[in-house]
Parts: C-alpha cells; structure tokens; sequence
C-alpha cells in the first residue's frame, strides 16, 4: 500500500470461525481410565513395600518387615473390622482388635437388661405382602391428594409457643433485648459466643425451639420457671464456665426426686443441657443429675458431662424398666427421624407406670416405616394400604421442598400428610390410657417442623413437682 500504510483486517462477522467452539472432549470411561495407567514393575524398585497404590501410580512408601514384602501396614490378609468395617484390620488380629477398637460401642449392649432386640420394633399385619412396586405408589400418590383434599378427621392444632425468660426473644418481648449486661448479672449466664450471618441466625432458630420446649415442659410441671441462656453447646472449656460471684444464682435441688430426665435421639445432647441448666443452675456437672442421654450413635461430645448419664442402644431395642433406678421419666426429644418415633412412644407406652410425661417435636415423616408404624388399625379404616403409606411419605416432603408456584398448595398438602400421620400415633396413645394434644410450638417460618406431640401418663408425680403454668 502506498505511504506505507498497513491494513487493518476487518474482523470476521458474528458467527464466523473465530466464535466457533472447540469440540468438547470426550469423557474417559472407568475402563480407559485403568488401561492408561502405567503398569506397575513386579515388585519395588526401592525396596520398599510391594503394594502397589493405583490412585497414587506408586508403590507404598512404607519399610519391609523382616522376612516378608510388605511393611506393618500391609503384610498379610487383611478383613474389614466386624464392629465398623469403614477400617480393616489384619486377619490375625482380628481377635485381639474386637477387644480394643474404638468402635466397639456401635456393638449391641445385647448383656444390658435395657437391651431386648425388636421390642419395639412393631410389625405389619400378616397380610401385607412385598414391597409395593414404583408404579403403584406414583399411582397412589394422586389417590392420597384426593383424600387429603377432602380430610378432616384430624384435630385444630392450637397455636402454643412459649417464650423462655433469659432468651433474647423473650427480652426483646418485653423491651429489654437492649440491656445485655443487666441481664447478664440477673441471670449469671455466661455471654454467648458471637456470631454472625448464617451461624446467628441457625443458633436463634434452634434457641427459639429449645425455649418453646421448656415452657412446654414447664407447663406440664417438669421444670421449673428458671432463666437461662440457651445456647448450642455445654460448658465443655474453661472460657464457657458461668461468672462466680455476685449475680450467680446458687444451683437448686431437682424439681422432683421422683423425676428422671431422658433425651431420646439425642445427638450431642443440646436440649438435655437446656434442661440441666433449668434444673440444677448454668453449672450442669451436678454429681446428682438426673439425666439421661439415648442415642445409638456416638456423636461429637459437645455438649456432654460426667453427670449425664449416657446409654447407646437402638431406640426399637430399648426396654426402659431395664435401666436401672428410673421412675418418672420426663422423655422429651427435639429430633426425631420417622420411625425413631413410634419406637419411641412404643417404648414408654409399654411402661407407663414408669412414665410421667413425653414431648417429642415430630418431623422427617418420609422416614416412617410401614412396619413400624404404631397404628395399623387406624390406616386400615382410612384404606391406607403400604403403597399409599409410601404415597403419604413421599406428599408429606412437601412441607419443606414444595415450591408456592401453585400458591402453596403443594405444601398444605404436605401438612396434611404429616398431621395424619400424627393423628393416628395420637389415637393410638389415648386408646392406652394417656392424655395427649399436638400443639405448634413455634411459628413456621422458625421451621416447617414445628408440631409438638405432648403426653402425659396417669401417675401421680404431683408431690415433688413444681405447680404447672396457670
């Protein structure tokens, strides 16, 4: 070009060559994965080892034992360990390791006289068959939002929350949620530690539910009216303990001598030390505490003492006049899967002599079992054959994964599964004797989980109990 000029290139219009993408490339199967991997030599050239780690593409790093190619970790036929097979442990260890792996608690306490395999396990009548098939519960699945559409056996379910004084809920009810330090020195409860976005708002969330419970408990004449701060974890460190000093109340005596405190399911045990601190003060290691923790699972320990009185069992092998010294069993639970729930209510209906009172927050409906569900008297009358049970299952998901594109109408109808569901365990508990209401113990937007099942027994606690919330 003349003058030296240079030319600039127009660029290519939209969709030319130069937007084109690139061919994706194609995925390796497992078996192409396996074949590209580099073989390994026959035996280590280090003198290593002899076992070969195929994700690492190297032989084991640790020394030969003496006489063999393989180091400790390796040498000989190894099994998983009968008690937790997510390890292994060698084939001639296996004995001597059943007596000191860590895991040995997960085994049946089958020489404990609480321990009586399928007690309250339950079972179906002798009619049901197999299990019922996809395509008869996605069937019964229409059948069940025609019933529940027009079902109105179920009881009003009332309204009850209860705020706990010491709570910051209860404070900001009464105008005072401002003054943290005087309610510090009220109450001598340790500050909580601070916390921000998602961790604040799961802890007021969860603090709201445990403060309902007590005032529930209260109400029934289980604990007394004492404020405390409800928090998420026991007095585990140093730094946690309550202040001494001026401010502190002293701790205090049991409501009754005649009660026994018993947290079924509990995890780490949250709502047990609510009740403890309501009990015996913010100092919970009282040596006489009358608490029991019940789980099969041994969770992180945050919130247990050498007070509490821990028993792993599962909750459909548990006999409670096989522990010993119990009587006026205040049960209660926060969190209860499906069918922990009627092996719960069946284990304390078949001792009612030894029951004062139960209250259990009910949720995870899709985790019922057929089997193990208490009423199957009160699902025959309505028609409810195990197909449809799985259909009412599967309906009562709803109340917590339903969209409100239809107005909400999937969730209504996940209600209503669940409340029927409830209503039978209910009718069940009245037919033998005790005296039972469903309640909503907190509001919905705290939790769609928020139905309260509360029973009393017909024994006569009344002499060593504090007077009920009037």
């Amino acid at each position: 070009m003349a003058g030296g000029e240079t030319s600039i290139a127009s660029p290519p219009p939209h969709g030319g060559e130069a937007d084109a993408q690139p061919p994706r490339k194609k995925r390796r199967t497992k078996e192409e994965k396996e074949a590209a991997r580099p073989k390994p030599p026959e035996h280590n050239p280090k003198g290593g080892c002899d076992v070969w780690i195929p994700k690492k593409g190297r032989f084991c790093n640790g020394p030969r034992e003496k006489g063999t190619l393989f180091c400790g970790h390796h040498g000989g036929e190894r099994v998983p360990c009968p008690i937790n097979p997510n390890h292994t442990v060698k084939k001639c260890n296996l004995e001597e390791h059943k007596l000191v792996c860590q895991d040995r608690r997960r085994l049946p306490p089958v020489t404990e006289a609480y321990y009586r395999k399928g007690a309250n396990a339950g079972g179906a009548p002798a009619a049901v068959g197999a299990a019922p098939s996809k395509e008869s519960i996605a069937a019964a699945v229409e059948d069940m939002k025609a019933f529940l559409d027009t079902h109105t056996l179920f009881e009003d379910i009332e309204m009850q929350k209860h705020l706990w004084p010491g709570t910051a809920e209860a404070a900001a009810a009464e105008g005072d949620a401002g003054d943290d330090e005087d309610d510090d020195d009220d109450h001598g409860a340790a500050a909580p530690a601070p916390a921000t976005g998602k961790q604040l708002k799961k802890h007021e969330k969860h603090a709201e539910q445990i403060g309902s419970m007590l005032g529930h408990l209260h109400a029934l004449g289980a604990v007394p009216l004492r404020p405390i701060t409800v928090t998420l974890h026991g007095p585990t460190k140093p730094g946690d303990r309550p202040r001494e000093g001026a401010g502190a109340p002293p701790p205090v005596a049991p409501v009754g001598k005649d009660l026994r405190y018993m947290e079924f399911g509990c995890g780490k045990g949250s709502l047990a030390v609510s009740v403890a601190r309501v009990l015996y003060g913010e100092q919970t290691e009282d040596p006489d505490a009358a608490v029991y923790l019940v789980d099969r699972s041994n969770f992180r320990r945050k919130c247990l003492h050498n007070s509490f009185r821990r028993i792993f069992v599962d909750l459909q092998d548990m006999v409670l006049d096989g522990v010993e010294g119990l009587r006026g069993v205040v049960g209660f639970s926060k969190h209860l899967c499906g069918c922990a729930t009627d092996f719960t209510v069946r284990a304390c209906a078949r001792t009612p002599e030894l029951m004062h009172s139960l209250v259990i927050a009910l949720c995870c409906h899709h985790r019922c079992l057929y089997s193990a569900y208490l009423n199957h008297e009160y699902l025959a009358k309505h028609g409810v054959t195990p197909a449809r049970f799985e259909a009412l299952k599967k309906i009562s998901s709803w109340t917590v994964d339903g969209d409100d594109a239809d107005g909400g109408a999937k969730r209504r109808l996940g209600r209503k599964a669940k409340r029927f569901l409830d209503f039978g365990r209910v009718l069940w508990l009245r037919e033998r004797g005790a005296s039972v209401r469903l309640v909503h113990f907190v509001e919905e937007s705290t939790t769609p989980e928020n139905c309260l099942l509360i029973a009393t027994f017909p024994q006569d606690f009344s002499a060593d109990i504090c007077p009920p919330c009037t």
